[in-house]
């Protein structure tokens, strides 16, 4: 599969002309962009070169599906079928172990507890104290947390679809006015509930995840334009999306007003 990459050659023929061969070929660089936005999310000592066979089986599934008739470009069609090989390889394999899961969960409920006690994010240092772990160690679990939540939302939305190559909460973010992406949250309510939680994110986590998903900037560009670390660029990515789930899930399980009679 690498020897495929390093061979690939820019093809400029329009997609409509093309065989299911060209196709895969052209759009091989397809591969690694969706293997380079996911890795905010993967665990450090995952190797992404492990995920590239994955990746590139999910282009060839997409190459012999697409109808260059339906009026969608290739790229668009390709990139989530892509990306759902890759998140089934890593949910087969299993990365995230049973403690880890755990320690994840701990973390997701007591950033929730505290965000809905104080009406505000918790710092990083209130997290860590609270957990009794360090800031490194918090550091992993909010990559850990992260990382299990893709997994598990995809996992979640691609057994409640006949198409088993559904979009993810991440897909929305990325692009909120693709079709595709926008039919993971079929309901307008939920839709909303997403864009309300985006606003009410720290200015800092906001325009990193604005740069990231909607910019299509890399972390390593946004730490240049930030003028901070390509790591710290990863933290504040990872709190935000801790900080989204959790808004969400108190925006969307809340119970309803109660009507009182006069």
């Amino acid at each position: 599969m690498e020897m495929l990459l390093r061979a690939y050659r820019p093809d400029t023929r329009s997609d409509a002309v093309l065989g299911r061969n060209e196709l895969i070929l052209k759009y091989l660089p397809l591969v690694r962009y969706v293997l380079g936005k996911l890795a905010v999310y993967l665990p450090t000592h995952l190797d992404e070169d492990d995920l590239v066979g994955a990746g590139v089986m999910g282009l060839i599934g997409a190459a012999r599906k697409f109808d260059p008739k339906r009026e969608v470009q290739f790229k668009t069609y390709a990139i989530p079928r892509i990306r759902g090989a890759i998140l089934d390889e890593l949910r087969a394999q299993d990365w995230v172990s049973r403690s880890a899961r755990k320690k994840a969960d701990l973390l997701e409920d007591t950033f929730n507890s505290l965000q809905e006690k104080w009406d505000r994010n918790p710092t990083n240092e209130e997290l860590a104290e609270e957990l009794g772990v360090s800031l490194e160690e918090l550091t992993k679990l909010i990559k850990t947390a992260n990382f299990a939540s893709l997994i598990s939302l995809d996992a979640q939305q691609a057994s409640s679809s006949e198409d088993s190559e559904s979009q993810s909460m991440a897909d929305f973010i990325e692009n909120p006015k693709s079709p595709e992406a926008a039919s993971v949250f079929d309901l307008t309510e939920e839709k909303q509930v997403l864009m309300n939680a985006l606003l009410t994110l720290p200015k800092q986590e906001r325009l990193v995840l604005t740069l990231y998903y909607f910019e299509d900037m890399l972390l390593k560009e946004i730490g240049k334009v930030m003028s901070i670390s390509e790591s710290r660029v990863s933290q504040i990515h990872g709190k935000a999306l801790l900080s989204l789930r959790a808004r969400m899930r108190r925006a969307m399980y809340s119970p309803p007003p109660v009507v009182r009679d006069n």
